[in-house]
């Protein structure tokens, strides 16, 4: 099994529990999403991964 299909229910919204109470924004600001680890890392991880997928790419038609 490849190690990226590990990382698939990480960005399945439905398997995380969503609650009030943690982070210092309100959960309707997107500064709660920015500013809490627990969304900022995964968001970080995502636009780096996106970053080096398209530099991938990017050498391939060069």
């Amino acid at each position: 099994m490849k190690k990226w299909l590990l990382l698939v229910p990480a960005f399945m919204p439905f398997i995380a529990s969503a609650h009030d109470g943690h982070g210092i924004f309100d959960a309707s600001n997107i500064l709660h999403y920015i500013t809490t680890p627990e969304h900022a890392l995964p968001l970080g991880g995502g636009i780096v991964l996106m970053g080096l997928l398209m530099k991938k790419r990017s050498k391939k038609t060069a």
